[in-house]
């Protein structure tokens, strides 16, 4: 979702979440900045991260990358996705087992193996 000017909304909370953690370490309240991460943060953080893994992988897909190949999309989608697993496997292992066997490129396996559809539906399983 975008604003008016054209910019992300989540940047904008990022942003906004970033200043007020900064204003509470100013004034001391190092307890407070914790829950400020744990809450504002993290949850806003992770949201690229996810568009990321499912971007990439309806590249990988569209382009049908086959073993072998060394195509940079590759690496990019591996360390999306490697970023989002400790999210997906804690809500959902299966999930978490289904996007690493899709995701974890090897050159003698062709890419997403069991299908985009099936990678997208257990990123939206596992958030």
């Amino acid at each position: 979702v975008c604003t008016d000017s054209g910019e992300a909304k989540t940047n904008q909370e990022i942003i906004q979440a970033f200043k007020d953690a900064s204003d509470a370490l100013t004034q001391g309240a190092c307890d407070q900045v914790l829950s400020m991460v744990q809450i504002n943060i993290e949850p806003l953080l992770v949201l690229p991260l996810i568009q990321g893994t499912m971007s990439l992988a309806v590249l990988i897909s569209s382009d049908s990358v086959d073993a072998g190949t060394t195509d940079y999309s590759l690496g990019a989608a591996f360390a999306f996705a490697w970023s989002i697993l400790p999210l997906i496997n804690s809500a959902d292992s299966a999930s978490g087992d289904l996007i690493r066997a899709n995701m974890n490129f090897q050159l003698t396996d062709k890419p997403i193996k069991d299908g985009l559809d099936a990678v997208l539906g257990a990123v939206k399983s596992g958030v």
